[in-house]
């Protein structure tokens, strides 16, 4: 029987400072601690792997799973969101109309974590060309896998939670890095607060969330920032266009894009570059 996690407490919340800004979301990742799925191939430096836990059904989560890819792709990297899908049309993946040259959605045909997880291994030996801000891959992860530790622990190793400032998410949020950190231990994870109206409204929730991962977890959450407006995201659900293409000089889009610019900062360590 699935585990419904969001029924999983979050410890009491520690005492938190009133905070002068944001966490900085330009994260020390180790580079010794997080890398790349293993490959065969000594030649090539592979693509890092980036893994989203996201349900079946979650549409909103998946749309920021894309237009992470696309603002990463204009920012000049070549970015692969690679995700399990055995229906065609997924629910999760509309008409993609517009992308820019470097975003690809690859829709693997399997349910099993090691089908997946071997053509990811593949497609991170090489797709790796030249490209001056590197590259990236985002592997969408059925929250129902992390109940078969064996098969999905190497690309759990550096792992982004999405939640939003509501009690039920956070405690959600918390759990799932719980069960991250249980499946991966050496597993460095992330978080991205959306869905908020005020900036101190994500300053303390994810601090929050990274005080109870310190005190409970015994390790450090990064944050990479804050999305903006849910409601426009859903709009270019709707419009089959990425929201930096849909609507470029939103808060939205520069959001989006700055947590896709630190992702990339990070990838590139892991990747050695």
């Amino acid at each position: 029987m699935a585990r419904d996690l969001s029924k999983e407490a979050l410890p009491p919340e520690p005492e938190i400072s009133h905070p002068s800004g944001m966490p900085n979301t330009r994260a020390d990742v180790n580079p010794s601690g997080v890398n790349a799925l293993p490959v065969s191939s000594p030649q090539r430096t592979p693509l890092p792997v980036l893994a989203l836990p996201i349900g079946d059904q979650d549409i909103l989560r998946a749309a920021f799973a894309w237009n992470l890819t696309v603002e990463m792709a204009r920012l000049g990297a070549r970015a692969l969101l690679v995700s399990p899908e055995l229906d065609e049309p997924s629910p999760l993946w509309p008409d993609l109309r517009e992308k820019p040259l470097g975003a690809e959605l690859i829709k693997v045909p399997h349910l099993n974590p090691q089908g997946v997880i071997t053509q990811v291994n593949r497609l991170a030996s090489t797709r790796n060309p030249a490209h001056q801000r590197g590259g990236i891959i985002l592997l969408r992860i059925p929250p129902t896998w992390l109940r078969q530790p064996a098969e999905v622990r190497d690309c759990l190793r550096w792992t982004l939670l999405f939640s939003t400032a509501r009690p039920d998410d956070l405690r959600e949020a918390y759990a799932l890095g719980k069960l991250v950190t249980q499946v991966c231990p050496q597993a460095q994870l992330g978080l991205t607060i959306h869905g908020v109206d005020r900036r101190d409204q994500a300053e303390n929730s994810y601090q929050r969330v990274a005080l109870a991962f310190q005190k409970h977890l015994h390790r450090e959450l990064l944050s990479y920032g804050l999305l903006a407006d849910d409601l426009l995201v859903y709009r270019t659900i709707v419009a089959h266009k990425p929201i930096g293409l849909c609507h470029p000089q939103s808060i939205a889009a520069r959001a989006m894009r700055d947590v896709a610019s630190t992702l990339l900062e990070d990838a590139r360590k892991i990747a050695g570059d």
